[in-house]
Protein backbone atom coordinates (compact mmCIF):
# COMPACT_ATOMS: atom_id res chain seq x y z
CA UNK A 1 0.00 0.00 0.00
CA UNK A 2 1.55 3.51 -0.67
CA UNK A 3 1.74 6.43 1.04
CA UNK A 4 -1.15 8.09 -0.45
CA UNK A 5 -3.63 5.09 -0.52
CA UNK A 6 -2.47 4.61 3.45
CA UNK A 7 -2.83 8.14 3.98
CA UNK A 8 -7.08 8.08 2.26
CA UNK A 9 -7.86 4.49 4.40
CA UNK A 10 -6.95 6.42 7.62
CA UNK A 11 -9.03 9.51 6.43
CA UNK A 12 -11.81 7.11 5.41
CA UNK A 13 -11.76 5.31 8.78
CA UNK A 14 -11.79 8.37 10.42
CA UNK A 15 -14.82 9.64 8.72
CA UNK A 16 -16.46 6.42 9.22
CA UNK A 17 -15.74 6.51 12.74
CA UNK A 18 -17.63 10.19 12.74
CA UNK A 19 -21.33 10.17 14.67
CA UNK A 20 -23.17 10.68 11.44
CA UNK A 21 -22.30 7.00 10.31
CA UNK A 22 -22.98 5.43 13.73
CA UNK A 23 -26.55 4.22 14.53
CA UNK A 24 -28.45 6.84 16.64
CA UNK A 25 -27.59 6.40 20.36
CA UNK A 26 -31.42 4.63 21.02
CA UNK A 27 -30.28 1.70 18.80
CA UNK A 28 -26.89 1.24 20.66
CA UNK A 29 -28.74 1.37 23.37
CA UNK A 30 -31.54 -1.43 22.50
CA UNK A 31 -28.08 -3.22 21.08
CA UNK A 32 -26.43 -3.34 24.55
CA UNK A 33 -29.87 -4.21 25.72
CA UNK A 34 -30.21 -7.40 23.65
CA UNK A 35 -26.77 -8.33 23.98
CA UNK A 36 -26.63 -8.24 28.00
CA UNK A 37 -29.93 -10.42 27.80
CA UNK A 38 -28.21 -12.96 25.91
CA UNK A 39 -24.98 -12.69 27.93
CA UNK A 40 -27.37 -13.67 31.01
CA UNK A 41 -29.55 -16.05 29.07
CA UNK A 42 -26.28 -17.89 28.08
CA UNK A 43 -24.69 -18.02 31.76
CA UNK A 44 -28.69 -19.06 32.76
CA UNK A 45 -28.21 -21.87 30.49
CA UNK A 46 -24.99 -23.03 31.72
CA UNK A 47 -26.25 -23.89 35.65
CA UNK A 48 -27.42 -27.04 36.78
CA UNK A 49 -31.09 -27.96 38.06
CA UNK A 50 -30.30 -26.65 41.28
CA UNK A 51 -28.88 -22.69 40.39
CA UNK A 52 -31.65 -22.10 38.06
CA UNK A 53 -34.14 -22.89 41.02
CA UNK A 54 -31.76 -20.42 43.42
CA UNK A 55 -31.83 -17.84 40.34
CA UNK A 56 -35.37 -18.45 39.61
CA UNK A 57 -36.37 -17.59 43.14
CA UNK A 58 -34.05 -14.82 43.60
CA UNK A 59 -35.98 -13.25 40.80
CA UNK A 60 -39.46 -13.99 41.91
CA UNK A 61 -38.54 -12.52 45.80
CA UNK A 62 -37.54 -9.07 43.32
CA UNK A 63 -40.68 -9.08 41.46
CA UNK A 64 -42.60 -9.56 44.23
CA UNK A 65 -40.90 -7.14 46.32
CA UNK A 66 -41.23 -4.41 43.24
CA UNK A 67 -45.21 -5.27 42.99
CA UNK A 68 -45.38 -4.68 46.76
CA UNK A 69 -43.43 -1.19 46.90
CA UNK A 70 -45.42 -0.34 43.94
CA UNK A 71 -48.40 -1.29 45.59
CA UNK A 72 -47.96 0.35 48.59
CA UNK A 73 -46.97 4.26 46.90
CA UNK A 74 -49.74 3.76 45.14
CA UNK A 75 -52.03 3.73 47.68
CA UNK A 76 -50.15 6.39 49.51
CA UNK A 77 -51.32 8.32 46.31
CA UNK A 78 -54.91 7.55 46.92
CA UNK A 79 -55.32 8.57 50.66
CA UNK A 80 -56.38 11.51 50.90
CA UNK A 81 -54.22 13.91 53.09
CA UNK A 82 -55.40 13.74 56.63
CA UNK A 83 -55.32 17.26 56.61
CA UNK A 84 -58.22 17.39 54.53
CA UNK A 85 -60.90 16.34 57.02
CA UNK A 86 -59.98 19.00 59.47
CA UNK A 87 -61.58 22.01 59.15
CA UNK A 88 -59.56 25.24 58.13
CA UNK A 89 -59.89 26.78 61.19
CA UNK A 90 -58.34 23.95 62.89
CA UNK A 91 -55.17 23.67 60.66
CA UNK A 92 -54.32 27.80 60.13
CA UNK A 93 -52.00 28.84 62.40
CA UNK A 94 -52.96 30.88 65.44
CA UNK A 95 -50.62 33.80 63.52
CA UNK A 96 -51.77 33.69 60.17
CA UNK A 97 -53.01 37.20 58.73
CA UNK A 98 -56.61 38.33 58.54
CA UNK A 99 -58.24 40.14 55.15
CA UNK A 100 -58.34 42.89 57.96
CA UNK A 101 -55.23 42.99 59.37
CA UNK A 102 -53.70 42.66 55.74
CA UNK A 103 -55.78 45.60 54.58
CA UNK A 104 -54.77 47.88 57.75
CA UNK A 105 -50.76 46.62 56.54
CA UNK A 106 -51.40 47.78 53.40
CA UNK A 107 -52.69 50.93 54.19
CA UNK A 108 -49.94 51.33 56.29
CA UNK A 109 -47.39 50.02 53.37
CA UNK A 110 -48.82 52.89 51.39
CA UNK A 111 -48.36 55.55 53.92
CA UNK A 112 -44.59 54.84 54.17
CA UNK A 113 -44.57 54.75 50.32
CA UNK A 114 -44.24 51.30 49.80
CA UNK A 115 -46.80 51.07 47.23
CA UNK A 116 -45.82 47.68 45.82
CA UNK A 117 -45.72 45.76 48.93
CA UNK A 118 -49.04 47.75 50.06
CA UNK A 119 -50.79 46.14 46.39
CA UNK A 120 -49.75 42.77 47.58
CA UNK A 121 -50.91 43.03 50.72
CA UNK A 122 -53.69 44.26 49.51
CA UNK A 123 -54.67 41.63 46.79
CA UNK A 124 -54.01 39.02 49.53
CA UNK A 125 -56.29 40.36 51.93
CA UNK A 126 -58.85 40.67 49.13
CA UNK A 127 -58.27 36.86 47.90
CA UNK A 128 -58.47 35.53 51.89
CA UNK A 129 -61.40 37.60 51.99
CA UNK A 130 -63.25 36.31 48.85
CA UNK A 131 -62.37 32.58 49.79
CA UNK A 132 -63.81 33.23 52.82
CA UNK A 133 -67.33 34.35 51.52
CA UNK A 134 -66.83 31.72 48.49
CA UNK A 135 -66.23 28.95 50.93
CA UNK A 136 -62.99 28.03 48.97
CA UNK A 137 -60.17 26.80 50.69
CA UNK A 138 -57.31 29.24 50.73
CA UNK A 139 -53.76 27.96 49.25
CA UNK A 140 -51.06 30.59 49.02
CA UNK A 141 -49.50 28.63 46.34
CA UNK A 142 -51.90 29.42 43.96
CA UNK A 143 -51.12 32.39 41.53
CA UNK A 144 -53.18 35.93 41.59
CA UNK A 145 -55.08 34.93 38.31
CA UNK A 146 -55.29 31.05 38.92
CA UNK A 147 -57.91 32.61 41.80
CA UNK A 148 -59.83 34.11 39.12
CA UNK A 149 -60.72 30.38 38.09
CA UNK A 150 -60.98 29.23 41.32
CA UNK A 151 -63.49 31.90 42.63
CA UNK A 152 -66.80 33.04 41.55
CA UNK A 153 -66.86 34.96 37.94
CA UNK A 154 -66.07 39.08 38.53
CA UNK A 155 -65.25 41.95 36.45
CA UNK A 156 -64.00 43.67 39.50
CA UNK A 157 -61.78 40.74 40.33
CA UNK A 158 -60.42 40.73 37.26
CA UNK A 159 -59.71 44.33 37.22
CA UNK A 160 -58.48 44.60 40.58
CA UNK A 161 -55.90 41.85 39.95
CA UNK A 162 -54.81 43.42 36.92
CA UNK A 163 -54.45 47.14 38.43
CA UNK A 164 -53.03 45.14 41.27
CA UNK A 165 -50.17 43.56 39.28
CA UNK A 166 -49.07 46.34 37.66
CA UNK A 167 -48.83 48.21 40.72
CA UNK A 168 -46.79 45.62 42.23
CA UNK A 169 -44.60 44.58 39.16
CA UNK A 170 -44.92 47.40 36.69
CA UNK A 171 -42.79 50.34 36.11
CA UNK A 172 -43.25 53.68 38.80
CA UNK A 173 -45.95 52.58 40.93
CA UNK A 174 -47.65 55.70 42.52
CA UNK A 175 -50.21 57.20 45.12
CA UNK A 176 -53.15 57.56 42.20
CA UNK A 177 -52.92 53.72 41.21
CA UNK A 178 -53.29 52.66 44.67
CA UNK A 179 -56.09 54.28 46.09
CA UNK A 180 -57.88 52.98 42.29
CA UNK A 181 -56.99 49.63 43.89
CA UNK A 182 -58.59 50.67 47.06
CA UNK A 183 -61.36 51.92 45.18
CA UNK A 184 -61.90 48.62 43.73
CA UNK A 185 -61.29 46.50 47.01
CA UNK A 186 -64.04 48.40 48.48
CA UNK A 187 -66.55 47.51 45.59
CA UNK A 188 -65.92 43.58 46.13
CA UNK A 189 -65.52 43.87 49.70
CA UNK A 190 -68.46 45.76 50.81
CA UNK A 191 -66.78 47.13 53.59
CA UNK A 192 -63.91 49.64 55.16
Amino acid sequence: MTPEDAATDAHLREILASDEFKPPLSDRFWQHVVDFLKWILGALSGLSLGGTIVVAVIAAGLLLALVAVSWRLFGRSLTPSLLSNIGPEKVAPASAPTPSSLAERAQELAAAGKLREAARALHQALLLHLCARSGVPWRPTVSDWEWLTRLPPSRPLTEFTRQAERLAFGRDPDAHQFASCVHLYDQLVGER
